[in-house]
């Protein structure tokens, strides 16, 4: 069973944003359904490496489509990504290094944290953003 499901109202009106947002859902997705048919950690590693790696160049492109049109939130939203990016980097380290397990919590951290994301901060921007031309 899928942990997320696209929905209309994930939508953040910028068509490149919102194909970010369901290729990272795909991938926690990955990831989780991996880890309840017991895939080891040969198959969940890649997942969450290119699940890190796919944030990062999400959160750059917003970031500097923020900057670029003098987005008054990039700081505060730029915070967030940091926040976000140091969790799933500092499990990333620990997993590799046999320190932590994918578990439930884990899930449920990025689960709650994108959605939040997307469906608030995210969400924000829409406005702004096709008001500059941006869809």
């Amino acid at each position: 069973m899928a942990l997320f499901r696209w929905e209309d109202k994930f939508t953040v009106k910028v068509e490149e944003f919102d194909n970010h947002h369901k290729t990272l859902m795909s991938l926690v997705n990955r990831l989780h359904e991996n880890m309840m048919v017991g895939k080891g950690k040969t198959v969940l590693e890649p997942i969450l490496a290119e699940l890190k790696e796919y944030t990062k160049y999400h959160f750059s492109a917003e970031e500097m489509m923020m900057a670029r049109y003098a987005y008054t939130e990039l700081q505060a939203h730029r915070e967030q990504h940091k926040a976000l990016l140091k969790k799933l980097d500092d499990f990333h380290t620990r997993y590799k290094n046999g320190e932590a397990e994918m578990s439930i919590d884990l899930f449920q951290f990025l689960k709650e944290w994108l959605l939040n994301h997307i469906g608030r901060e995210d969400n924000d921007y829409a406005a702004f953003f096709n008001s500059k031309g941006v869809f």
